[in-house]
């Protein structure tokens, strides 16, 4: 345990912290209670002493000193204001779940009384047929280059905005812009058309769910349900593992997969709680989530294949002409960007060829001098 702990406390800035603090604060625990181990406090131990070391590398000074420069306060908190909320945009299915669980449990407190059940209508609302082949409509322009987005934006290039095309940086982020708003458009009408039904089903919409509001607190109803007590602690746990990051010049997205784990931990304890998962997969309700997490998971995995298939295509010609010109002893090659904007709501992570981590050992390995993107 001790090994193990020295693991932990170097694997992730943020993680390493939280999990010698947490494991530190049960060893004490056990002590107080008289049920103490010696591989308790060896694993607490190995954690300190491996984040003694992870933050005491030489390197990470390096870094630090490389990314801090010209980086007040101001950015370290808008850092985070920029990496919690991109963690929480792509929490939203599992936060509406998780508003919908404690309703459940608010109205199970008070004993089925608290709202009026009742079903969801069989038919989709005139609304609600609209929004619906209004995301059949995107999804079909998402995977077809973005017909919709790009129209949009060649008219207000052309008709609104059209001192953009002056400068090539403006006119790049607007493209960048409206290429990927396609996406977050489909996201959100998925999640709309999943959880406004789901919330009429439950009978937590309108009057019926400020009626419960004003029932019942969340205060009451964690004292009816002493279990929400350990998800809460995940969640608040969640949210001091991402504040540490404050220190770091940098708050990139990865750095929240620690807390996202902590969050969906929180989230699946609360959903097992029998009042919620009765509730949530039986009737209405459980048609309406499983049709809605093959929707939007189906949306997710085929549009991010698609990409990836992509980008493969693309980087097996590149490496072709590389190979090429490494033959006939070029030593410079020049790449047009990759087209390709779409990232499926950036599950699929990639750079050009320009970075230096690629364009340095692609020179190295094929022999060549340079490689620019323009």
């Amino acid at each position: 345990m001790f090994l193990f702990g020295i693991l932990a406390g170097c694997s992730v800035e943020n993680l390493g912290l939280t999990v010698t603090l947490v494991s530190s604060g049960i060893s004490i625990y056990f002590f107080n209670k008289n049920k103490f181990h010696l591989w308790t406090g060896a694993g607490a131990f190995g954690a300190l002493i491996g984040l003694i070391v992870l933050i005491a590398a030489p390197g990470n000074y390096v870094r630090y000193d490389d990314q801090s420069a010209g980086k007040g306060i101001l950015i370290h908190i808008g850092n985070q204001f920029a990496g919690n909320g991109e963690m929480l945009l792509y929490l939203l299915p599992v936060i509406l779940i998780l508003f919908c669980a404690v309703g459940i449990l608010k109205s199970h407190a008070l004993g089925n009384a608290g709202t009026k059940n009742f079903d969801a209508p069989k038919n989709f609302s005139t609304g609600n047929k609209i929004l619906a082949v209004l995301l059949a409509i995107f999804i079909f322009s998402y995977f077809n280059d973005g017909m919709i987005t790009g129209a949009i934006k060649n008219f207000f290039i052309d008709n609104v905005f059209p001192a953009l095309k002056v400068s090539v940086k403006a006119t790049e982020r607007f493209d960048n812009f409206m290429t990927k708003s396609e996406e977050f458009i489909i996201y959100f009408l998925i999640l709309f058309l999943i959880f406004a039904p789901l919330r009429k089903s439950l009978g937590l919409a309108g009057k019926n769910l400020k009626s419960l509001n004003e029932k019942i607190s969340l205060a009451q109803t964690i004292k009816k349900f002493p279990e929400l007590r350990y998800p809460i602690f995940l969640f608040a746990l969640a949210i001091f593992n991402n504040f540490v990051m404050i220190v770091a010049p940098t708050f990139p997205a990865r750095s929240t997969f620690s807390s996202v784990i902590m969050i969906l931990a929180g989230a699946v304890a609360i959903l097992r709680l029998a009042p919620v998962r009765k509730k949530l997969s039986e009737g209405v309700a459980g048609k309406i989530l499983k049709c809605g997490a093959i929707v939007i998971g189906g949306f997710t995995i085929i549009s991010a294949l698609v990409i990836t298939n992509t980008l493969r295509h693309e980087n097996d010609l590149r490496i072709e002409k590389i190979q090429a010109a490494a033959n006939a002893g070029e030593k410079n090659l020049t790449f047009p960007p990759i087209e390709l904007k779409n990232r499926a709501l950036r599950h699929v992570f990639f750079v050009d060829f320009d970075n230096g981590v690629t364009k340095d050992g692609l020179c190295e390995f094929y022999g060549i001098k340079n490689i620019e993107v323009k």
